[in-house]
């Protein structure tokens, strides 16, 4: 672990927290407070926020709004959620308190020549990012993500873990490709898509549709 002794503050959750946290910590970290911007969805299948934090072992506070949030020097801020809405969480943080968010790099991820990583990217265990590859701002890369070269990634995307992107291709804005997923060199995915778990993509898909399968289909528009 590096000794940076920095600390956070993260805002809004899902069910990727406790891979964010271990990010901080990976990178020499605490948490120190988590704002949320919506209640907290109860499932009795996923651990609570309270559940969470009290297995880090040290005090982090909990604030149930924005509203008490206070900009200090001190801290880096995060986004703890990867729903491709927090587009919207952002934009209000950026006009309200002109707030930075830093990025995150697992130490354990391998990255190529000339990677471009955008403001407040999340890079998670075990990834490797092949040459010129771009990610803009906000993308969140989860564990073992196999990126090919030249491949770009666009703002607020979410890839989930064990996804193979082969070179070449281009992953539109606020898309989420589900885990397990293979995608094939030079393919384009367009802005708002949804590509299901462990599919196979073979052939461009457009914007703001739902796919899935072996070869992947479109299903259905994405109305979100």
């Amino acid at each position: 672990m590096k000794n940076s002794h920095e600390e956070y503050v993260i805002f809004g959750i899902c069910s990727l927290l406790s891979d964010i946290f271990d990010l901080i910590h990976d990178n020499g970290g605490k948490v120190r407070k988590i704002y949320l911007n919506m209640p907290e969805v109860r499932d009795d299948r996923v651990r609570s926020l309270e559940e969470r934090v009290a297995m880090l072992g040290y005090p982090v506070g909990i604030y149930h709004s924005l509203d008490s949030f206070v900009p200090a020097e001190e801290y880096k801020y995060i986004i703890g959620t990867t729903t491709p809405r927090k587009h919207r969480l952002i934009t209000d943080l950026k006009r309200t308190h002109n707030l930075t968010f830093s990025q995150l790099i697992h130490p354990t991820v391998h990255l190529g020549s000339h990677v471009h990583i955008g403001e407040g990217v999340l890079i998670n265990a075990r990834s490797t990012i092949g040459p010129n590859v771009y990610l803009d701002d906000h993308c969140v890369i989860s564990r073992c993500v196999n990126i090919g070269h030249d491949t770009r990634i666009g703002k607020f995307s979410n890839i989930a873990p064990a996804v193979s992107i082969a070179g070449s291709s281009e992953i539109g804005e606020r898309c989420r490709i589900g885990i397990g997923t293979t995608i094939i060199d030079r393919l384009r995915i367009g802005n708002n898509t949804i590509i299901g778990a462990g599919s196979v993509v073979t052939r461009d898909l457009p914007e703001s549709v739902v796919a899935y399968g072996v070869p992947a289909a479109v299903k259905r528009g994405n109305d979100e």
